[in-house]
Protein backbone atom coordinates (compact mmCIF):
# COMPACT_ATOMS: atom_id res chain seq x y z
CA UNK A 1 0.00 0.00 0.00
CA UNK A 2 1.33 3.67 -0.98
CA UNK A 3 1.46 6.28 1.41
CA UNK A 4 1.04 9.71 0.74
CA UNK A 5 4.66 10.55 0.14
CA UNK A 6 5.00 7.92 -2.77
CA UNK A 7 1.87 8.80 -4.72
CA UNK A 8 1.96 10.27 -8.51
CA UNK A 9 0.39 13.82 -8.15
CA UNK A 10 -3.05 13.91 -10.11
CA UNK A 11 -3.54 15.66 -12.40
CA UNK A 12 -6.08 18.94 -12.17
CA UNK A 13 -9.65 18.39 -13.65
CA UNK A 14 -10.45 19.50 -17.27
CA UNK A 15 -11.68 23.22 -17.77
CA UNK A 16 -14.50 24.27 -19.39
CA UNK A 17 -13.27 23.95 -22.83
CA UNK A 18 -11.18 21.09 -22.36
CA UNK A 19 -14.82 19.48 -21.43
CA UNK A 20 -16.50 21.17 -24.67
CA UNK A 21 -13.89 20.16 -26.79
CA UNK A 22 -14.12 16.39 -25.41
CA UNK A 23 -17.91 16.16 -26.16
CA UNK A 24 -17.35 17.91 -29.43
CA UNK A 25 -15.07 15.06 -30.67
CA UNK A 26 -17.52 12.60 -28.93
CA UNK A 27 -20.29 14.22 -30.82
CA UNK A 28 -21.97 14.55 -27.57
CA UNK A 29 -23.03 18.07 -28.09
CA UNK A 30 -26.66 19.20 -29.60
CA UNK A 31 -27.27 20.76 -32.37
CA UNK A 32 -27.00 24.32 -31.16
CA UNK A 33 -24.40 23.54 -28.57
CA UNK A 34 -22.28 22.26 -31.88
CA UNK A 35 -23.30 25.70 -33.67
CA UNK A 36 -22.06 27.55 -31.04
CA UNK A 37 -18.54 25.54 -30.36
CA UNK A 38 -17.94 25.69 -34.19
CA UNK A 39 -18.08 29.15 -34.31
CA UNK A 40 -15.70 29.62 -31.25
CA UNK A 41 -13.51 27.10 -33.12
CA UNK A 42 -13.08 29.52 -36.14
CA UNK A 43 -11.73 32.10 -33.79
CA UNK A 44 -10.07 30.42 -31.26
CA UNK A 45 -6.89 27.94 -32.45
CA UNK A 46 -6.05 26.63 -29.05
CA UNK A 47 -9.62 25.10 -28.77
CA UNK A 48 -9.17 23.56 -32.55
CA UNK A 49 -6.20 21.89 -31.26
CA UNK A 50 -7.95 20.51 -28.03
CA UNK A 51 -10.35 18.50 -30.73
CA UNK A 52 -8.22 17.38 -32.77
CA UNK A 53 -6.08 15.93 -29.67
CA UNK A 54 -9.51 14.21 -28.66
CA UNK A 55 -9.97 12.58 -32.15
CA UNK A 56 -6.24 11.59 -32.47
CA UNK A 57 -6.97 9.78 -28.84
CA UNK A 58 -10.16 8.06 -30.36
CA UNK A 59 -8.64 7.25 -33.05
CA UNK A 60 -5.05 5.59 -31.06
CA UNK A 61 -7.92 4.15 -28.73
CA UNK A 62 -9.07 2.04 -31.48
CA UNK A 63 -5.57 1.18 -32.38
CA UNK A 64 -5.34 -1.15 -29.53
CA UNK A 65 -6.64 -4.21 -30.71
CA UNK A 66 -4.72 -7.33 -32.45
CA UNK A 67 -3.72 -6.88 -35.90
CA UNK A 68 -6.58 -8.42 -38.40
CA UNK A 69 -5.75 -10.94 -41.10
CA UNK A 70 -6.31 -8.64 -43.24
CA UNK A 71 -3.67 -5.99 -41.83
CA UNK A 72 -1.06 -8.57 -41.80
CA UNK A 73 -1.34 -9.24 -45.86
CA UNK A 74 -1.57 -5.32 -46.47
CA UNK A 75 2.05 -5.54 -44.21
CA UNK A 76 3.38 -8.24 -46.04
CA UNK A 77 2.23 -6.25 -49.34
CA UNK A 78 3.97 -3.46 -48.57
CA UNK A 79 7.38 -4.68 -47.70
CA UNK A 80 7.23 -6.86 -50.61
CA UNK A 81 9.42 -5.29 -53.42
CA UNK A 82 8.03 -6.20 -56.62
CA UNK A 83 4.95 -4.68 -55.13
CA UNK A 84 6.97 -1.11 -54.10
CA UNK A 85 8.96 -1.17 -57.30
CA UNK A 86 6.15 -1.74 -59.97
CA UNK A 87 3.88 0.90 -57.92
CA UNK A 88 6.84 3.29 -57.68
CA UNK A 89 7.57 2.95 -61.71
CA UNK A 90 3.78 3.18 -62.53
CA UNK A 91 3.14 6.46 -60.05
CA UNK A 92 6.33 7.93 -61.84
CA UNK A 93 5.39 6.80 -65.55
CA UNK A 94 1.89 8.36 -65.35
CA UNK A 95 2.71 11.50 -63.60
CA UNK A 96 5.37 11.73 -66.28
CA UNK A 97 3.07 11.21 -69.43
CA UNK A 98 0.44 13.54 -67.63
CA UNK A 99 3.13 16.11 -67.24
CA UNK A 100 4.85 16.04 -70.56
CA UNK A 101 1.24 15.98 -72.14
CA UNK A 102 -0.19 18.88 -70.77
CA UNK A 103 2.88 20.84 -71.43
CA UNK A 104 2.99 19.78 -74.86
CA UNK A 105 -0.46 19.74 -75.48
CA UNK A 106 -0.86 23.50 -73.70
CA UNK A 107 2.38 24.95 -75.35
CA UNK A 108 1.16 23.90 -78.88
CA UNK A 109 -2.33 25.31 -78.33
CA UNK A 110 -0.63 28.75 -77.06
CA UNK A 111 2.42 29.11 -79.40
CA UNK A 112 0.31 28.03 -82.72
CA UNK A 113 -1.06 31.46 -85.08
CA UNK A 114 -3.31 29.52 -87.13
CA UNK A 115 -5.56 29.36 -83.55
CA UNK A 116 -7.34 32.45 -82.62
CA UNK A 117 -5.94 34.76 -80.05
CA UNK A 118 -9.12 34.55 -77.58
CA UNK A 119 -8.89 30.71 -77.95
CA UNK A 120 -5.04 31.00 -76.56
CA UNK A 121 -6.33 33.21 -74.14
CA UNK A 122 -8.74 31.10 -72.74
CA UNK A 123 -6.80 28.22 -73.10
CA UNK A 124 -4.08 29.75 -70.96
CA UNK A 125 -6.95 31.08 -68.26
CA UNK A 126 -7.79 27.59 -68.26
CA UNK A 127 -4.28 25.83 -67.43
CA UNK A 128 -3.48 29.51 -64.89
CA UNK A 129 -6.53 28.63 -63.26
CA UNK A 130 -6.04 25.17 -62.84
CA UNK A 131 -2.33 25.74 -61.20
CA UNK A 132 -4.17 28.46 -59.06
CA UNK A 133 -7.07 25.63 -57.77
CA UNK A 134 -3.99 23.23 -57.39
CA UNK A 135 -2.05 25.47 -55.00
CA UNK A 136 -4.79 26.54 -52.76
CA UNK A 137 -6.12 22.62 -52.46
CA UNK A 138 -2.34 21.72 -51.40
CA UNK A 139 -2.07 24.63 -49.22
CA UNK A 140 -5.12 23.75 -47.25
CA UNK A 141 -3.91 19.93 -47.13
CA UNK A 142 -1.08 21.06 -45.59
CA UNK A 143 -2.36 23.15 -43.28
CA UNK A 144 -5.14 21.02 -41.80
CA UNK A 145 -2.60 17.71 -41.39
CA UNK A 146 -1.49 18.67 -37.60
CA UNK A 147 -5.51 18.68 -37.37
CA UNK A 148 -5.99 15.16 -38.91
CA UNK A 149 -6.99 12.49 -36.20
CA UNK A 150 -5.51 9.85 -38.43
CA UNK A 151 -1.70 11.10 -39.18
CA UNK A 152 -0.97 8.01 -36.79
CA UNK A 153 -2.75 5.54 -37.36
CA UNK A 154 -1.18 2.45 -38.76
CA UNK A 155 -2.87 0.16 -41.09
Amino acid sequence: MLDQSQRQPEEPPPDEDELLAMAYADGELGPDEAAAFVTRLRAEPELLRLVAEHRALDVLARQVGLPEPAEIDWSNLREDRTYRGTTLAGWILLVASVAIGAAVASGTLLLDTTVPAPARILAGAGVLGLALLFSSVLRRRLRAIPLDPYRHLQR
